[in-house]
C-alpha cells in the first residue's frame, strides 16, 4: 500500500517540538497537512502509472516522492506525476472554502491556510531542482535534447537560478534563518544529483536494454557516421522514443536496432569502439 511508503524526517519532530514551545503547534500542523496532501497527490498518480514508489517523504519544509524509475516512463506520464501534486492545492482551496463557508474554520485559520497553500504551490514551481518545477524543467529538456545532455542543462540552469536566489536572498534577507535552511538543502541537492549524473544516465541506458520499450514508443532513426564511437551514439539517445541507428557511408548503410547496441556497449564492453566496426 502507498501509506506504507510514508517516511517523516526526524527534523520534522524537531520542528513540531519548536512550534509547540512558540505556541504555533497548529500552524506547523496545518503546513504539514498541506505538504502531506501534495505528496500523495504525486504518490496516487505513480502507484496510478504502477511505477515503483520507493518512498514518500516528509521534510520540515516539504516533501519528497522518491520513485525507482530512470527516464523510461513515458514524458506524458512524467508530466502527469509531477503536475499531480501541485493539483492538490486547488482541491485544498476548495476544501477550505467550504470549511470557512460552513464555519467549521474561522477567518483567521482560513486566510492562513490559504496563505501557506499559495506559498508551497508558488514554491514548488519555481524550475530549480528537485523542486516540482525542476522537475519540469529536465522534462522540457528532455522533449529537445538526448537525455544524457537534458540531465546537464536541466542541472546548469537550475543551478544558476539557485546562485541568483541565494544572491537575491543575501541582499535583502540575510538574517532569514528559515530561507537559508531551504537554500543550503537545495544546494546540497544540486550537489547530489550533480555527482549521481553519469549513474542516472547509465540507469537509463540499462532500462532502454532490460525493459521491452519498444511497442509503447514512437520510433525515431539516428543517423550516424561509421567512424563515430559507440558511447558517442548512444549519448544522443532522447526519451519517449525508440531508436534504430542507421551507420550509413558513401556506398552502404547498416541499421542496427538500439538494443544490439547496448549489447554491444553493456556485455561486449566496446565503449570507445568505432559503430562502423561492430
Amino acid at each position: 500500500m502507498i501509506l506504507n511508503k510514508i517516511k517523516i524526517h526526524p527534523l520534522f519532530w524537531l520542528v513540531l517540538g519548536a512550534g509547540i514551545v512558540t505556541g504555533h503547534f497548529y500552524e506547523v500542523l496545518l503546513l504539514f497537512a498541506i505538504v502531506f496532501i501534495h505528496e500523495m497527490g504525486h504518490g496516487l498518480a505513480a502507484h496510478f502509472f504502477h511505477w515503483r514508489i520507493e518512498k514518500i517523504e516528509l521534510l520540515p519544509f516539504g516533501g519528497v516522492a522518491q520513485t525507482d524509475e530512470h527516464g523510461n516512463r513515458s514524458l506524458a506520464e512524467e508530466c502527469i506525476v509531477i503536475l499531480a501534486g501541485p493539483a492538490m492545492h486547488m482541491l485544498m482551496w476548495a476544501i477550505g472554502f467550504l470549511l470557512y463557508y460552513f464555519s467549521v474554520w474561522d477567518a483567521e485559520t482560513y486566510h492562513l491556510f490559504v496563505m501557506h497553500n499559495t506559498t508551497i504551490l508558488i514554491f514548488n514551481l519555481i524550475p530549480v531542482w528537485p523542486l516540482d518545477g525542476g522537475r519540469l524543467l529536465r522534462v522540457l529538456c528532455s522533449f529537445a535534447y538526448p537525455y544524457k545532455e537534458a540531465i546537464m542543462k536541466s542541472l546548469v540552469f537550475s543551478s544558476l537560478l539557485l546562485a541568483a536566489i541565494g544572491l537575491w536572498s543575501a541582499f535583502y534577507y540575510p538574517a532569514h534563518l528559515n530561507l537559508w535552511t531551504v537554500l543550503v538543502f537545495l544546494g546540497f541537492a544540486h550537489f547530489q544529483e550533480w555527482k549521481q549524473r553519469y549513474y542516472l544516465y547509465m540507469r537509463f541506458l540499462m532500462g532502454r536494454y532490460y525493459d521491452s520499450v519498444k511497442p509503447r514508443l514512437r520510433l525515431e532513426p539516428i543517423i550516424v557516421d561509421p567512424e563515430e564511437k559507440l558511447n558517442d551514439v548512444l549519448a544522443r539517445f532522447h526519451r519517449g522514443v525508440y531508436h534504430t541507428v542507421i551507420v550509413r557511408n558513401n556506398t552502404r548503410k547498416k541499421v542496427y536496432e538500439e538494443k544490439d547496441l547496448l549489447y554491444a556497449f553493456f556485455v561486449e564492453k566496446k565503449i570507445g569502439r568505432p559503430v562502423g566496426e561492430l
